[in-house]
């Protein structure tokens, strides 16, 4: 991969991380409404489905930032693009569409065939990654 292939790819990256921050930040002006005090019963159960869509959504979006920091760690380690599982090189096709892949196709759909899960991002230790 080129210096400007991984400048594009820290730059989508980047972006990506931005847009997450910006809709958390809508999520937290909606949970700010959720706060107001209502009297009827239903509005109660419709504020309390839609605190619970937050609470989801944060979730997954927090997940996909500590993806996308682990992901710019490695760019900075020299590590980034190289599957966790088989250390081989993962297709910039598959990065331009996931820039926070950590597995490359074969191994994604093993994974994901078998139900097995990769370590939590926040715990990877660069030093034992391949590449």
């Amino acid at each position: 991969m080129n210096e400007q292939e991984l400048s594009r790819l820290r730059n989508l990256l980047l972006s990506k991380r931005k847009e997450i921050f910006d809709r958390v930040r809508g999520l937290e002006a909606g949970l700010e409404d959720l706060q107001e005090p209502q009297s009827e019963m239903e509005e109660q159960a419709q504020k309390a489905e839609r605190a619970d869509l937050y609470n989801q959504l944060g979730s997954r979006e927090r997940g996909e930032i500590v993806a996308i920091e682990l992901a710019l760690r490695k760019m900075d380690a020299g590590k980034y693009g190289i599957c966790e599982e088989c250390g081989q090189v993962i297709l910039l096709k598959r990065l331009q569409a996931l820039p926070w892949a950590r597995l490359c196709r074969q191994d994604a759909e093993e994974h994901e065939k078998t139900g097995q899960t990769l370590m939590d991002a926040r715990d990877v230790d660069l030093a034992e990654l391949p590449g």
